[in-house]
């Protein structure tokens, strides 16, 4: 199933519901581990799973053998993402026919990070420059194929000249063809709110999806943050400094910070959450339990 219509039949149902992001491995075992921990969360009902391309494009192979792994599972609708570093044309065909003969029916159209060892972004072809330009290509080569989604910045992208003006792009992407926006993640809710009141404004109507971190970890989040030129609230901060040598604590910290942050969203009608997993099970489970997602079978595992 597509993204879009996994989506549309959710929100129909007015129920809440979930989608999760899966980052590709480093090693073999660890990607096992993966396939194994998405195959017992699929009693967590996520309408997609999402699989990203890899800081530079470089774990291109990996993601792609991922998404292959995870469209074998039965009742998984994967969405692979595809960036614009690295890409030439004949590169993104090769990634849109992988995605057609695996089943996979969904992408996230991304422009991308910079090439490892550079901080400045420099499309390798012209013609992927931005993310826009995937999203028209696809439509254009392969029509009403695949589902096809895009990002969104709560703060606006640390590149736009104005909060205005990415607002501007998003609703570009979106015109071109885009059926969906998935938010970076981030740690005030008024600020996700305030978002989606001004993408209403200016007549982006699709579905945003709010992307939440319940994390685990103090360097897990920091690493996050720093790719995502997220900064972590002066308070989190405090509150994690003080137990930063407990991983208990911590993970127990962030499922209670992503609880907070979710219960304020659902109080203001927001029902679908995209969830960072940090390739993370038990930490997913225990918030989705404590929202009272989907059902009462859903618990902490007991392994």
């Amino acid at each position: 199933m597509k993204a879009i219509d996994a989506i549309q039949s959710k929100l129909q149902d007015n129920t809440l519901f979930c989608t999760f992001e899966f980052f590709p491995p480093r090693t073999e075992k660890g990607t096992q581990n993966v396939i194994e921990r998405l195959s017992r969360m699929r009693d967590l009902q996520p309408a997609f799973v999402a699989v990203p391309w890899g800081p530079g494009g470089t774990t291109a192979d990996a993601t792609q053998g991922l998404c292959r792994s995870f469209a074998q599972l039965e009742g998984i609708n994967v969405m692979m993402h595809l960036t614009c570093t690295n890409m030439e044309q004949s590169k993104l065909v090769d990634a849109c026919e992988f995605c057609k003969e695996n089943g996979i029916h969904s992408i996230l159209a991304l422009r991308g990070d910079p090439p490892q060892g550079s901080d400045r972004f420099v499309p390798t072809d012209e013609r992927f420059a931005h993310a826009i330009d995937l999203v028209r290509f696809i439509r254009r080569e392969y029509g009403d194929t695949f589902s096809i989604g895009v990002a969104g910045y709560p703060k606006g992208h640390e590149e736009a000249t104005s909060f205005e003006d990415d607002l501007r792009f998003l609703k570009e992407k979106v015109d071109a063809g885009a059926d969906f926006i998935v938010s970076q993640f981030f740690f005030d809710p008024d600020e996700y709110i305030n978002y989606i009141e001004k993408c209403r404004e200016i007549g982006i109507m699709c579905p945003i999806l709010p992307g939440v971190v319940p994390f685990v970890s103090y360097s897990g989040l920091q690493h996050m943050c720093q790719l995502s030129h997220v900064e972590i609230p002066a308070a989190l901060e405090a509150q994690i400094e003080e137990v930063k040598d407990d991983n208990q604590a911590v993970a127990a910290l962030g499922v209670r910070f992503a609880f907070d942050l979710c219960n304020a969203l659902i109080r203001a009608g927001i029902r679908g959450f995209h969830f960072y997993t940090m390739n993370q099970e038990d930490n997913v489970r225990s918030l989705m339990s404590q929202l009272q997602f989907c059902s009462d079978s859903i618990g902490l595992r007991a392994d």
